[in-house]
């Protein structure tokens, strides 16, 4: 009689986190497979229609476009997943809508921001370079048509930065697979019709611009289409609710979350770039499809970390400490397991693979076993990262963060000149070690927890 007496929201509730977790992970898994088919498709179809140094210039200048769009999140990627879960749960619907009313206007206004020094400080080093007569090297400066390129994919900074925003928001909320569709989905499939048409319509010529300024078009269309389920689904339930502010709280929290993603942006993205200012286009072109394939490794990671992060931060608020080490020792364990028949054959047939993007691909081999091994370690090691930052610990892991993103810079800036794309894959995975040998320490100390493959109790 006395399970009959619960009521019925609570028994719905109860068993609520498993079956979100299994149906999370499930539809991610198809929307993650079907976004890394057509994203390894468009890879393709552009290093066959312009070439190694074409890809080269699109990857590097949307590279740059990714960092920006990333610093001007301001740290509230991490805070609306963690507290838009935390107040959906708690009833504090006030102050949700508060919180998303902040979120937008403070990342839009510093999109717009960072749009503009961009452009400045493009025109002030040609500026710098032309009237002196000091001669640095910058690749992408003393070519006119890839800086025109720079130029053209800066706009695409601000909805870039909102579409991600919007998309944290609807993780938060859990709703995982309308989060992903602009960018997973959307913006890819877009973009490869996109292409497709410009080459047949242009008698099948088409340029690293003309691939760039679709891929611009394409982002302002993916921002609406995130913007239309975030409106029905977080806007509209509370139009009539007035939203309440705790602007000192967020913000404290969004610069500990700002600090840590922005170096975690630059020590991600530090190899492309420095490896496209130093050695040039056609460099970047190879090794962004070999670093693309050892990328491949972290796929069912990605996923993990979209589908458990609201988890942590509902399991860390009741004080579940024994559920979220299960969940970090199965999830360590689960990705290292699927991601290790992925480098035998990366090992074996790596050169072969990249050859089907061109012969000159294939230089790319060394570098994809480099990565491969990093990456292996990175999966070993778990979703420190993620139990940090969902647990309040976010300014816990800015020291090791920035420790890890210098020692990524220095190797990159040391290796490259002599080494070319090897360099930035030796330099990638030091980074990587140090920063996951510092991430499991912190857990460890902070939370009593053991994220790696481990599983170890304290």
């Amino acid at each position: 009689m006395a399970i009959l007496a619960i009521p019925h929201e609570m028994k719905e509730n109860q068993f609520m986190p498993k079956s979100y977790l299994r149906k999370g992970i499930s539809a991610s898994f198809l929307i993650q497979i079907a976004a890394l088919v057509i994203g390894f498709g468009s890879s393709w179809l552009l290093a066959k229609l312009i070439g190694a140094e074409g890809y080269g210039v699109y990857t590097y200048v949307f590279s740059w476009v990714t960092l920006l769009s990333g610093i001007a999140w301001l740290g509230f990627d991490d805070l609306l997943i963690r507290d838009v879960a935390i107040y959906r749960s708690k009833k504090r619907l006030n102050l949700l809508k508060g919180l998303l009313q902040t979120a937008l206007v403070a990342t839009a206004i510093a999109a717009i921001l960072l749009t503009l020094l961009a452009y400045l400080g493009i025109e002030l080093l040609s500026y710098f370079q032309t009237f002196t007569g000091f001669s640095f090297d910058i690749s992408f400066l003393t070519d006119s048509s890839k800086k025109q390129a720079l130029l053209i994919a800066f706009a695409a900074i601000l909805p870039m930065t909102l579409m991600l925003i919007l998309q944290f928001a609807l993780v938060g909320a859990k709703e995982i697979v309308k989060a992903q569709i602009a960018e997973k989905l959307f913006k890819p499939i877009t973009f490869l019709l996109a292409v497709l048409g410009i080459y047949y319509c242009s008698n099948r010529e088409i340029t690293a611009i003309e691939v760039v300024e679709a891929n611009v078009v394409v982002i302002f269309a993916g921002c609406l289409v995130a913007y239309f389920f975030f409106h029905q689904k977080l806007l509209v339930p509370y139009r009539s609710m007035k939203a309440e502010y705790q602007q000192k709280v967020w913000w404290a929290a969004a610069v500990g979350f700002a600090l840590v993603n922005t170096l975690n942006l630059v020590y991600i993205k530090a190899d492309v770039v420095m490896l496209g200012t130093i050695a040039g286009a056609e460099s970047v072109g190879v090794y962004s499809i070999a670093s693309k394939f050892s990328e491949l490794l972290r796929f069912f990671l990605a996923i993990v970390y979209l589908v458990v992060s609201p988890m942590i931060a509902d399991m860390w608020a009741a004080g579940k400490l024994e559920e979220l080490q299960v969940l970090a020792t199965r999830s360590a364990r689960g990705v290292l397991v699927l991601a290790l028949p992925m480098v035998v054959v990366f090992w074996f047939l790596g050169e072969w693979i990249l050859g089907f993007y061109g012969v000159e691909f294939r230089a790319g081999y060394r570098a994809l076993l480099i990565l491969s091994l990093g990456q292996l370690f990175n999966l070993a090691c778990g979703i420190g990262a993620n139990l940090l930052l969902m647990t309040g610990h976010e300014r816990a892991t800015f020291w090791g963060l920035l420790l890890s993103t210098v020692v990524n810079l220095f190797f990159n800036a040391l290796l490259i000149p002599s080494m070319g794309m090897n360099g930035a894959a030796i330099a990638t995975v030091l980074g990587v070690v140090v920063w996951n040998v510092i991430l499991l320490i912190l857990v460890w100390r902070k939370l009593g927890i053991d994220a790696s493959v481990l599983g170890l109790k304290k």
